[in-house]
């Protein structure tokens, strides 16, 4: 008998498909550019590359908050890159 996963699990293990996903995706970019683009595409804004990862805006402490969560997510997403090229 499964345990019952609480709805928090899931959404963390979804998230880690995501990065899984999206690390696969983009196994041949210099990781601190798909990195990049990672976190840009979880704020919902596209970025170009010659744009830095921070964006260089001055930040709310609201701001600050989802800033210090995007580079939990990227470092997540930088490790998990690592990973998926450990076996080339």
């Amino acid at each position: 008998m499964a345990r019952k996963r609480s709805a928090a699990q899931i959404a963390a293990s979804k998230k880690n498909l995501e990065i899984a996903r999206a690390a696969r995706k983009s196994a041949g970019k210099s990781v601190a550019r798909a990195a990049r683009e990672y976190s840009a595409a979880m704020k919902g804004r596209i970025i170009k590359s010659s744009e830095k990862p921070d964006g260089h805006y001055s930040l709310t402490n609201q701001n600050k908050l989802k800033k210090k969560a995007a580079a939990q997510r990227v470092s997540a997403y930088k490790q998990a890159v690592k990973k998926s090229r450990k076996g080339r």
